[in-house]
């Protein structure tokens, strides 16, 4: 679709019908990743022109008909080495309406060999860290490609990745010998969805909290899984508004607990906590301490 004018042109031809023919307010280009893995180079380039031209038709379309523009927006990488191969970030930042950073899956049980949080807010204090790794640096590193911080959209993680311990450490950077063993409803290796975390904590695991990143773990035996809380979200929700970023993403719906059954906080308990702290000021109440003051300076970026 990528390699000429006129197969964009198709695709955004019949993404303008389909957006108006559903009553869709818009668009997000979710391309894992232009220009890297499998993706020729020559896509990087393509698919900024690919926004540029998408944005004429819109404006073209919007002019002509009256209605109000669609919006584009485009989920994009956290990893330093990922954003430097896959964007133009001067053009997309010119053409989109929203740039979603999914700033997650930083460490998984797959591609690592010790332990590592899947979302930390900093890089922490940890030497097996990448300093690199954490939602802190991504988004700062967008803006300083070229991103405007009220386009930026920072990605919000309702899951976390897991490993298998080789050894009794259940430290950040302890050894691993992969993922942990698929959680009982999403079947899949090396993940859990929030809910299924609420029931590995039930079943008696241990939980820390990483006050140098501002996120929570967890382990029972030779499990280890590094997610999100309400609590890592509140020190997230804090950079988001201090930053004054576009807002926030959530990946996903369906991974909090979304009838209530199991974390016994009710319906999209994650959810509805960010939610709440993005409307209001209460989150400036958090319980300080001296180990974990609502901060993001002096933390490794």
């Amino acid at each position: 679709m990528l390699s000429t004018t006129a197969t964009r042109k198709s695709f955004i031809d019949s993404a303008v019908s389909m957006l108006r023919s559903y009553g869709f307010d818009g668009i997000e280009l979710h391309f894992k990743y232009p220009g890297s893995g499998r993706s020729p180079a020559k896509d990087k380039h393509r698919f900024a022109s690919l926004t540029e031209e998408m944005t004429a038709a819109f404006e073209k379309e919007a002019r002509e008909t009256g209605n109000k523009k669609l919006l584009l927006a485009a989920a994009v990488a956290a990893r330093k080495e990922t954003i430097d191969a896959a964007y133009e970030v001067g053009k997309l930042s010119k053409h989109l309406d929203y740039i979603n950073v999914m700033a997650y899956n930083f460490h998984d049980g797959f591609s690592d060999t010790v332990t590592g949080h899947n979302s930390p807010l900093f890089a922490g204090d940890h030497s097996e860290e990448s300093l690199h790794s954490s939602c802190k640096f991504a988004m700062l590193y967008w803006i300083q490609k070229g991103a405007p911080a009220y386009k930026l959209i920072m990605g919000f993680a309702n899951y976390g990745h897991t490993f298998k311990l080789s050894t009794r450490n259940t430290s950040v950077g302890a050894p691993v010998s992969g993922p942990a063993h698929p959680g009982r409803y999403t079947f899949e290796a090396g993940f859990l969805s929030y809910y299924e975390i609420c029931n590995f904590i039930k079943d008696g695991a241990t939980v820390k909290w990483l006050d140098d990143q501002k996120v929570p773990y967890a382990y029972k035996g030779f499990t280890w899984v590094g997610y999100d809380n309400k609590k890592s979200f509140s020190f997230k929700a804090r950079f988001v508004k201090k930053r004054k970023f576009g807002g926030v993403s959530i990946w996903a719906m369906d991974l909090d607990d979304f009838r209530g059954t199991f974390c016994n906080e009710g319906p999209y308990p994650l959810t509805r906590e960010l939610k709440r702290l993005l409307e209001g000021n209460d989150w400036m109440q958090v319980k300080k301490s001296a180990s974990g003051r609502l901060r993001d300076s002096g933390s490794k970026s």
